[in-house]
């Protein structure tokens, strides 16, 4: 029951963020989104050597209420071998806050909580991670950002980590 009521909150929370985007987007709120590629890799328990799992994407919506404080919503995959590996995250990113300088680089800390879905099977995720974005001179930037990862499902955990890069467009530039 913990577990569904887990994410019932916390996918209600993403599709909350997802759904004022617009709005917030028309306000003095700057808000920014993002997609890219991701690599995975897991590690293995056991004596396993773990499995990489070098096809995937991500996608994100931040909200930056002050330079320091944002709310992040996340959605990625993750594909090998015909298995795919879903996450649905929201979260809060410190650092990362929006100036009026443009080519410039940005270091954020962040930390994400929500559902992981695999073969039918949902999870808790936990995703700390570092990131740095490198501005442009117009609305799109540079992301790149390594996170770990912390997957707990029916007793078991999974852990490993993702690196990711991608392109993020400022919708209020």
């Amino acid at each position: 029951m913990w577990m569904r009521s887990t994410v019932i909150a916390v996918g209600g929370s993403v599709l909350l963020l997802m759904a004022t985007a617009p709005a917030v987007a028309q306000s003095t709120t700057p808000v920014d989104v993002s997609a890219g590629y991701q690599f995975t890799r897991f590690a293995g328990s056991d004596g396993d050597d773990g499995t990489s799992v070098p096809a995937g994407w991500t996608a994100s919506i931040t909200s930056h209420f002050s330079p320091w404080v944002n709310v992040v919503g996340e959605v990625n995959g993750a594909y090998k071998d015909g298995g795919k590996r879903h996450s649905f995250l929201a979260g809060i990113r410190t650092g990362g806050g929006r100036s009026g300088a443009t080519r410039e680089a940005v270091v954020f800390g962040q930390f994400l909580v929500g559902l992981g879905r695999s073969s039918g099977e949902n999870s808790l995720v936990l995703q700390p991670g570092v990131g740095l974005d490198i501005r442009g001179t117009s609305r799109i930037s540079t992301r790149v950002n390594v996170d770990y990862l912390f997957d707990r499902a029916d007793g078991d955990t999974t852990n490993g980590f993702r690196v990711a890069a991608g392109l993020v467009y400022d919708l209020t530039r």
